[in-house]
């Protein structure tokens, strides 16, 4: 095993992110991807994804809340973080995406093009 194999294949195994890593991002998304295939729900790739982006903005509570959802109120909350079948994550994507929270959110000029 090389040098270089060893810290790519640790970083994938590790669900902490260090930026100080010259190719952290590309590392992460890759990670994501895995993880979706591996049946993580939604949310919680959403809820990180946001972490990494706004941790240290005033609204990242509130961003995060929306995106984890509640529960009770969303499948996407009722749901463990990993596991999930297909259609289980399929379930939380359209709870996500019907959510009036998320829908409210968008940004100032935004336009849906078909």
């Amino acid at each position: 095993m090389s040098n270089h194999t060893k810290p790519y294949k640790s970083f994938l195994l590790t669900k902490e992110v260090d930026t100080k890593e010259i190719n952290w991002y590309p590392l992460q998304k890759v990670n994501f991807a895995r993880r979706k295939l591996e049946g993580a729900n939604p949310s919680t790739i959403t809820s990180e994804e946001l972490k990494l982006g706004f941790e240290k903005d005033a609204a990242f509570q509130g961003l995060q809340s929306v995106a984890l959802g509640t529960k009770g109120e969303n499948v996407r909350a009722d749901l463990p973080a990993e596991g999930l079948s297909v259609e289980k994550q399929v379930d939380c994507l359209l709870d996500q995406a019907m959510d009036p929270n998320v829908l409210g959110r968008v940004w100032a000029g935004w336009e849906p093009w078909m």
